[in-house]
């Protein structure tokens, strides 16, 4: 019988200043060797619901209830392990075992690496314990091998792209063998390649290791398909707990009861969503969907979709409007390499001719780029880490100065970084947005702020969702709603061009959909948008066009459907499910429409 590792009782936990609960009676158990996914929209809890299975990582404020870990090989009675024996109060934990037995990796990779070496960050937890230098040599060596990084083993660590500082932080929890893993949104910054080896790596330590693994991650397509189980949460609470496949029953007990979808609705596979809203019968089509589980991956939902022909394939009395060979404005807004005549073309309200970038001599970044954007367009630029795509918009804004070639902009540039902690400056949400329209001029920070000024400040904690947090100080703020209150403080500036690099990066798939809605009202008033993502799915059924970086150039660039339908392997999961069978097909909204005229 498999026991317990980690148990909560009645747990309930408020953060000072805060007027609610970040979460409310929790009771659940993980069990050993289980992989566990929290999902839920950003600020229901899950990060202070993780942070409370470590020690040192429980917060500061109002607490109630019990947590407990569960050591069996604490017991030395001999013969079956009693499955209680070892319980232990987390708090109560002593340091030593907190950090060897539970291992946590944080959203912000870079404030956990505290290394110069990548041997010196596999190492430092082993240190820190008091291992023996060739137990710890022994250690680093086995780690680095079973995670694939001995290439890296003695490079600087800022020297690391994001999805190796990942694996690095990630080993170097792991050299110290715990028995549980916690990870709070690891791949939110990574590209989805980078992504995909980092879930992978998680998967071999599960299923090899037999470690316990309990990640939340709001994009739930790269990470369902391994779970045992997923807790849903909302507002603080446990919705329920079900294994990937059953989850569809969940969606349909709160559907009726509360007469919408759940939060973490658009975060779920495609495959899923499909699934769910697909009607009982699709025409002469011989396949009911209840007559299969929910598929939660590309290569289930492909099999689904097969099925419901005789043939595996599917015929339409109807034909696709949504070709990619269209273009409502007769021609491409985008272009990669090309001639440009004059200083700036008609239409373009961004330009950029020719521009090559290097922090290094002997390294460019950016090689001879030319790019054009139209003005009240909503492009999208993607490509894996490191090639050069947060540079591009940091020429385009003036941030960086090019080494070669030039950049036209028409109209009032703003760029949201990366990193929204980066803005931050006071001690409350509403003072941060308070402080854009007041004058930052010293003899001005007393100031009276305005009945004015209170009115926008209200206006946009509302657009953004984070009414609650008013008097939150930032850096209490969740991922999710620091990416949001940082996109307000932007938005205030009332730019004509707006740069945003990765916006959904920590946003649950709920608020995506509301960003999507502000970024379109921005360009219905005529802004141009520009958007670095990694989230294919958002860029497909939202921008107008989209462009592939890599090497420091850009290599495709089309309207969207012809950018994604012609790509392999930089696509959408819909457009990988549904090639060949589907054709056309890049969101779900595609594939639905193109189902209910099926016959």
């Amino acid at each position: 019988m498999v026991g317990n590792i980690i148990e909560f009782d009645n747990v309930s936990f408020t953060y000072p200043g805060a007027n609610k609960a970040a979460i409310k009676d929790i009771t659940f158990e993980i069990r050993q060797s289980e992989f566990i996914v929290i999902a839920g929209k950003s600020g229901c809890g899950k990060s202070t619901l993780l942070s409370h299975m470590k020690k040192n990582h429980i917060p500061f404020g109002r607490g109630e209830g019990n947590m407990y870990f569960i050591d069996n090989a604490n017991n030395e009675s001999g013969g079956i392990p009693n499955i209680n024996s070892g319980r232990i109060p987390i708090e109560e934990m002593s340091d030593r075992d907190s950090a060897q037995k539970i291992g946590f990796v944080g959203q912000d990779i870079d404030s956990q690496i505290v290394s110069d070496k990548v041997w010196h960050e596999l190492s430092f937890g082993l240190e820190n314990l008091g291992y023996k230098n060739d137990v710890m040599r022994r250690r680093t060596a086995e780690i680095a091998e079973f995670m694939g990084i001995r290439e890296i083993y003695r490079k600087k660590t800022e020297e690391l792209s994001g999805g190796e500082k990942q694996l690095v932080a990630l080993a170097s929890v792991m050299a110290m063998n715990p028995k549980v893993l916690i990870l709070d949104e690891p791949v939110n910054q990574l590209s989805p390649k980078a992504a995909k080896s980092f879930i992978n790596a998680l998967v071999q330590i599960n299923r090899e290791l037999s470690t316990t693994i309990v990640i939340s991650e709001q994009r739930l397509s790269d990470v369902l398909p391994y779970a045992d189980r997923v807790v849903v949460m909302q507002d603080g609470e446990i919705v329920d707990i079900k294994k990937p496949e059953e989850l569809d029953v969940v969606f349909d007990e709160y559907r009726k009861k509360k007469g919408r979808e759940l939060a973490i609705y658009n975060a779920i596979p495609a495959a899923s969503r499909i699934y769910m809203n697909a009607e009982e019968n699709f025409g002469k089509m011989p396949v009911n969907k209840k007559q299969c589980k929910m598929p939660v991956s590309v290569r289930q939902g492909r099999e689904w979709i097969e099925s419901l022909s005789e043939h595996g394939k599917l015929y339409f009395t109807e034909e696709h409007n949504t070709s990619g060979k269209q273009n409502t404005s007769g021609k491409k807004n985008i272009a990669g390499k090309q001639n440009i005549a004059g200083n700036k073309e008609a239409g373009n309200c961004v330009t950029v001719r020719d521009i090559s970038f290097s922090y290094a001599k002997d390294r460019k970044v950016i090689d001879k780029l030319s790019l054009n954007i139209e003005a009240g367009s909503f492009t999208v630029i993607m490509g894996g880490n490191g090639s050069g795509k947060t540079t591009l918009l940091k020429c385009i804004s003036g941030i960086l100065k090019t080494r070669s070639g030039k950049i036209y902009t028409d109209g009032k540039v703003a760029y949201l970084v990366q990193n929204p902690k980066a803005l931050f400056t006071e001690l409350t949400v509403e003072e941060e947005l308070a402080e854009i329209l007041t004058d930052n001029k010293k003899s001005d920070k007393n100031m009276k702020v305005n009945d004015q000024i209170i009115n926008q400040v209200d206006e946009m904690l509302n657009l953004l969702e984070i009414e609650d947090c008013r008097k939150m100080h930032p850096y209490d703020l969740s991922g999710g709603q620091a990416q949001r209150l940082a996109l307000g403080k932007v938005l205030l500036t009332q730019p004509d061009i707006l740069l945003l690099d990765e916006p959904t990066k920590g946003l649950d798939g709920e608020f995506k959909e509301k960003l999507a809605q502000i970024l379109k009202q921005l360009q219905s008033e005529g802004k141009t948008i520009v958007v670095i993502t990694h989230d294919m799915e958002f860029a497909a059924k939202h921008a107008t066009h989209c462009a592939f970086m890599f090497d420091g150039d850009i290599v495709a660039s089309d309207e969207k459907y012809t950018f994604f339908c012609e790509n392999m392997f930089f696509t959408t999961e819909v457009s990988r499910m549904t090639k060949g069978i589907l054709e056309g097909c890049i969101t779900v909204e595609d594939v639905q429409r193109r189902l209910a005229h099926g016959k």
